[in-house]
């Protein structure tokens, strides 16, 4: 609708007014669409982020470290590295496989390999690998270190003595030796365990209850080390 002021006329448009103070400004549709596409596309990176970290926690937690060496080796026999199938073949040697489905871990293992193939030779080198379940390994104890851990430990009950009379509250494994030195709760031993030999072959006895021991081998000659809560060192 047109409206005189002044001698001049003024062009006003029917439902809108000048904006009301502490209103929002109207955005075009375009920009609209601009921020929608922009949260659709950082959604998926999020999305894929999360995929990808699955998928290696997936796989380290069917991974028994004791065939990280064997693992190695596999990438050593091929000496230029391993190509995905062969990478594939390797890793399903060494995984867990109870109540796993085989296509899914199938299907992992290929989303591992690209995501360490990061030049795209489509090989992949000891160095590669390892270097990346380090760091990847890393970055989720960082994360969810209460949840899950890099790698899966299988507990073996090799060996047991359950007829020590206090709690433990140090295990010290002296270097270089079969030993073990146990320290129990506000007590004057420390009791030394043969872990081959499965047996407690020394107890040392002190005038105060034992802090910590320590293995010290210094120009050929053995010592143990042990401190006492008396403010004390006693060399053996």
């Amino acid at each position: 609708a047109l409206s005189r002021s002044g001698g001049h006329q003024k062009l006003v448009l029917k439902g809108e007014g000048p904006p009301q103070k502490g209103a929002p400004e109207r955005t075009g549709e375009g920009e609209s669409n601009s921020n929608k596409d922009r949260n659709v596309v950082l959604q998926r990176r999020e999305e894929k982020k999360k995929v990808k970290q699955q998928t290696m926690l997936d796989i380290m937690m069917l991974l028994d470290t004791t065939h990280l060496s064997d693992i190695r080796k596999e990438f050593m026999d091929a000496q230029d590295g391993l190509e995905l199938v062969a990478f594939v073949e390797a890793m399903l040697k060494y995984l867990s496989k109870d109540n796993v489905d085989p296509n899914h871990l199938t299907a992992s293992l290929c989303e591992l390999f690209a995501q360490v193939d990061v030049n795209g030779d489509a090989t992949m080198e000891w160095d590669e690998f390892y270097e990346y379940i380090h760091e990847q390994g890393m970055a989720e104890s960082a994360a969810d270190m209460e949840k899950t851990s890099m790698m899966k430990y299988n507990a073996r009950n090799v060996w047991e003595d359950r007829t020590l009379p206090k709690r433990v509250d140090t295990v010290t494994y002296y270097d270089m030796t079969d030993w073990v030195g146990i320290t129990e709760h506000n007590s004057v031993h420390v009791r030394i365990y043969d872990i081959t030999a499965r047996k407690n072959v020394h107890t040392l006895t002190h005038k105060a209850a034992v802090l910590s021991s320590v293995w010290v081998d210094h120009k050929g000659k053995k010592y143990i080390v042990v401190s006492t809560c008396d403010y004390a060192i006693t060399v053996w």
